[in-house]
């Protein structure tokens, strides 16, 4: 199709042009039988050390709804270190099924989860992550939160698991204007997480809406909150579905 086509060409083109990262996402539960949809994805470091300043990656995603209960997702990233010299790679392919527990509204909340196996490109260990995702929407405000578990596999693998939290409230403006905050935590090993600026902790404004019945976009900066987070980080992301 025409339109799907040039849409594609466009996620393509900004993803080459634009400074970016495997975005921080607050996943949402839902599933759409026979949906399918489109989406670019950024994030871009900012900080005082030159090490990580200016690294970013990208992921271009395309995702499908099999049925009421499950989705399934394509995931290409592409990312660079920040650090002088260092190499711009397609780094990771990664595959994802969602599979939502109820109809949406049924329960108090709406809860899934998302099972995924990220194949490394470039001679690191491959990954797998559990994400348990729930969901909260009111008439004015909507509320996401996901509890993360990841493990490296394969050769060289670290067998430790790491886990972390992603929290997202909003304020329904409109449609097409929804202000609000994101919270993510990465505490690093379970059992060995060690202290709270030893962590990854973000925190900052972010900006979501749906213009049209097809596109949407999440778009804002986070602020380090701890010693081990950068000190800014600008995430975008635009989705095309149909």
């Amino acid at each position: 199709m025409p339109v799907i086509r040039t849409i594609l060409c466009v996620f393509i083109l900004a993803g080459l042009s634009a400074p970016a990262h495997a975005s921080k996402t607050v996943t949402s539960p839902g599933v759409t039988a026979g949906q399918s949809a489109l989406e670019w994805k950024g994030e871009y470091v900012v900080d005082d050390d030159g090490r990580r300043d200016g690294a970013w990656k990208e992921k271009l995603v395309a995702s499908h709804g099999f049925t009421p209960f499950w989705q399934n997702e394509i995931e290409a990233i592409a990312s660079h270190g920040g650090a002088t010299g260092a190499d711009t790679e397609l780094s990771n392919i990664e595959w994802k099924n969602k599979i939502r527990f109820a109809p949406p509204g049924q329960y108090w909340a709406d809860m899934a989860v998302r099972a995924g196996y990220s194949l490394n490109t470039t001679g690191d260990a491959d990954s797998i992550e559990a994400k348990f995702i729930g969901a909260k929407e009111f008439t004015k405000t909507g509320h996401r939160g996901n509890l993360i578990f990841s493990r490296e596999v394969g050769e060289d693998a670290d067998n430790a698991v790491e886990w972390g939290l992603s929290w997202s409230s909003r304020y329904k403006c409109s449609d097409g204007f929804q202000p609000g905050f994101e919270l993510h935590s990465d505490f690093g090993e379970i059992g060995n997480e060690g202290k709270f600026d030893d962590q990854d902790h973000r925190l900052g404004p972010v900006f979501y809406g749906a213009p049209g019945k097809r596109v949407s976009y999440d778009a804002g900066y986070l602020f380090g909150i701890s010693d081990g987070a950068p000190d800014g980080t600008v995430k975008a992301i635009l989705k095309y579905k149909w």
